[in-house]
C-alpha cells in the first residue's frame, strides 16, 4: 500500500446492506477528460517524457515542413530572379526598339531634308534656266516628301514628337504652296528673281530647316537616352547574373545544411545508438533533439528499447520461475507424503492422549500451515487459465469485503466504500475476488482499531480503477521495491506470494496493480482493469 491518505471532502453517509456494518459515501461519477490521440502530438512536451534526454528543441516543425519552407524560399527567390530577368529583357527590348525607332525616324527626316533641298533647286532651275522638267521633278519629289512625312506621323510615339512632325508638315505645306504658285504663274520673270530667292532663302527654307533640326535633335536625344538605358540594363544584367550565382550557392548551402542537420546527423546518431542497443544494452537511449520525424523515430527506438528491456526482464523472470517451479514441484512431492503421515500421527496422538493434546495440536497446525504453503507455491507456479465474463467490479469488491466481514468486526476497523456505478469489465470473478480479498486483508493487517480502510472506484480512460487506502504506518522505502517479488515477505508466517500472485492475476487480465505509500501516512493500492468494450476492441 502506497500513497498518502486522501482527504475526503464529502461526508460519508451511512448506507446499510445485508451485512449492516460498512458505509457507502455519496457516489461520485466524475470521468476524467481524455485527450484524443490525434491531438496528443500538439501538446507533447519534454516533461511528458522524463526518461528521454532533451538537449535542444526546434519549433516543433516536421522535416517535411522544414523542407517545404526551404523549397518555398527557393521558389520565391527563383520567381523574384525570374521577374527581374524578365524585366531586364523587356527593358532591353524596349530600349532597342526605341533606339531603332529613333534611328529610322532620323533617317526619314534626313531624306525629307534632302528632298526639300532638291525641290528648292528645281524651283531655282525653273526660274533661272526655264527648265521644262523642273515642274515634273518638283511634284515627284513632293510625293516622296509627303509619303515620308505621313510615315513620320504614323510612327510617332510621344506628343512632343507628334507636334514637331506636325510643325514640319505645316512648314513644308507653305513651301509647296509657294512653289506651286511659282510654277503656275506664267508672269514669273527675271525681275522677280531677287524677291523669290530672298523669300525662299530668308523665310521658307530657314523655317523648314528649323523644324527639321528640331526633329533631328529630338531623335538624337532619344537615341542617346535609349543607349543609356541599354547600358544600364546591361549593368543590371551583369549584376543579376552575379546575384543568381550567389543566390544559387546560398540556396544550395542552406539545403545542404538542412539535410545535414535534419537528416544526416540524426540518422548517424540513431545508427550509433541502435548499434549499441543491438549489443544488448537496452538501457541506452537515442538522444532526441527535436520533435520532427527523426525525433519521433528516436522516441520509437527508445520505446522499443524499453519494451525489449521489460521483455528481457520478464523472460529472465519466467525462466527463473520455470526452474523454481520444477524445484518446488519436486520438493512439494517429497514433502507432502511425509507431512501427511506426520499430521495423521499427530491427530491419532491428539485423540488417544488428551493430556498431550496441546502439543499434538501444535504439530497439526504446523503441518496444515506447511500444506497451505506448499499449495500456494504450486498454485503460483502454474500458468493462469482465466474464464473471462462481463461482470461488475463493484460487486466483486463487496463480495471480497463480505468474506472478511468477521475479521472487520473483530478488529474494529471501519471499511468505507465509495463505489459509483462502473461499466462492466471482462474478468474471472474467482481470481479477481482472490486479489481483492488479499489486498483488503493486507490493508486490515496494516490498520488498527478505529482506523479506516477506504475502497473507491472510478473510470480512467478505458479502464476501471479500484483504490484501497489504509491508515497504517506505511511501507519503508527499502522494502517498497521488493513487495511484488515472489517469496518476499516481512511476516513471520508469510509465504511472500500474496502481492506477487495479485500482480500475476492483474497482468493476465491486461490490467495493473500499483502501490504507493508514505511512512506514517498509510498506503494505497491501485488496481486497474480494462473495460469490457476496450478488451473486445
Amino acid at each position: 500500500h502506497s500513497m498518502p491518505r486522501q482527504k475526503q471532502a464529502a461526508a460519508d453517509g451511512p448506507c446499510s446492506d445485508r451485512s449492516g456494518v460498512y458505509n457507502h459515501p455519496v457516489p461520485r461519477c466524475q470521468a476524467p477528460f481524455v485527450l484524443p490521440a490525434r491531438f496528443a502530438l500538439l501538446y507533447r512536451t519534454p516533461q511528458h517524457r522524463p526518461n528521454e534526454p532533451l538537449v535542444w528543441d526546434t519549433d516543433g516543425m516536421t522535416i517535411r515542413r522544414k523542407l517545404q519552407l526551404v523549397y518555398a524560399l527557393i521558389l520565391l527567390s527563383t520567381i523574384g530572379i525570374g521577374a527581374l530577368a524578365l524585366w531586364s529583357v523587356t527593358s532591353w527590348q524596349r530600349a532597342s526598339m526605341d533606339l531603332t525607332h529613333s534611328h529610322l525616324q532620323g533617317e526619314r527626316v534626313e531624306r525629307v531634308r534632302g528632298d526639300i533641298y532638291r525641290q528648292i533647286k528645281e524651283v531655282v532651275d525653273w526660274l533661272t534656266q526655264e527648265d521644262k522638267d523642273a515642274d515634273e521633278e518638283f511634284h515627284t519629289l513632293a510625293e516622296a516628301i509627303n509619303a515620308e512625312i505621313r510615315l513620320l506621323e504614323t510612327k510617332t510615339k510621344r506628343d512632343k514628337e507628334r507636334l514637331a512632325v506636325q510643325d514640319l508638315r505645316r512648314s513644308y505645306d507653305g513651301l509647296a504652296s509657294f512653289a506651286e504658285a511659282v510654277f503656275d504663274d506664267p508672269r514669273t520673270n527675271q525681275a522677280k528673281m531677287p524677291w523669290l530667292e530672298e523669300k525662299i532663302e530668308s523665310q521658307l527654307f530657314p523655317e523648314l530647316e528649323k523644324r527639321i533640326e528640331t526633329l533631328r535633335n529630338y531623335y538624337q536625344s532619344e537615341a542617346a537616352r535609349s543607349i543609356q538605358r541599354t547600358e544600364n540594363v546591361q549593368k543590371l544584367t551583369r549584376g543579376l547574373a552575379v546575384m543568381i550565382v550567389l543566390l544559387s550557392l546560398i540556396q544550395g548551402g542552406i539545403l545542404l545544411f538542412g539535410i545535414q542537420r535534419w537528416l544526416v546527423r540524426p540518422l548517424a546518431e540513431i545508427n550509433r545508438s541502435t548499434a549499441v542497443i543491438s549489443t544488448g544494452d537496452f538501457e541506452h537511449r537515442v538522444l532526441r533533439r527535436s520533435h520532427d520525424e527523426m525525433g519521433e523515430l528516436a522516441h520509437s527506438i527508445n520505446r522499443m528499447a524499453q519494451e525489449l528491456r521489460e521483455s528481457q526482464t520478464r523472460l529472465v523472470q519466467s525462466e527463473r520461475l520455470a526452474a523454481l517451479g520444477e524445484l518446488v514441484a519436486y520438493i512439494a512431492h517429497n514433502i507432502r507424503n511425509p507431512l501427511a503421515s506426520i499430521r495423521a500421527a499427530a491427530q491419532v496422538g491428539h485423540d488417544e492422549a488428551p493430556e498431550a493434546g496441546e502439543a499434538f495440536q501444535d504439530v497439526i497446525d504446523t503441518a496444515d500451515r506447511l500444506e497451505q504453503w506448499t499449495q500456494d507455491l504450486l498454485s503460483y507456479m502454474k500458468p493462469l487459465s482465466l474464464n473471462l465474463v462481463r461482470d461488475d467490479l463493484n460487486r466483486l469488491v463487496r463480495n471480497a469485503v463480505v468474506v472478511l466481514q468477521s475479521r472487520v468486526e473483530e478488529q474494529g476497523t471501519r471499511v468505507v466504500l465509495d463505489l459509483p456505478p462502473l461499466p462492466p469489465v471482462a474478468t474471472d470473478a474467482g481470481w479477481m475476488e482472490q486479489v481483492l480479498a488479499a489486498v483488503v486483508a493486507n490493508a486490515l493487517e496494516a490498520s488498527g482499531p478505529e482506523d479506516e480502510v477506504r475502497i473507491s472506484s472510478h473510470v480512467a480512460g478505458n479502464k476501471a480503477v479500484i483504490k484501497i487506502t489504509d491508515q497504517g504506518p506505511g511501507i519503508p522505502q527499502d522494502v517498497l521495491s521488493k513487495v511484488f517479488d515472489p517469496y518476499f515477505t516481512t511476516k513471520a508466517d508469510g509465504v511472500g506470494l500474496g502481492l506477487a500472485m495479485a500482480r500475476k492475476v492483474m497482468t493476465a487480465h491486461q490490467g495493473a496493480i500499483d502501490l504507493q505509500t508514505e511512512p506514517g501516512e498509510g498506503t494505497t493500492v491501485t488496481l486497474s482493469c480494462p473495460l469490457a468494450h476496450s478488451q473486445e476492441t
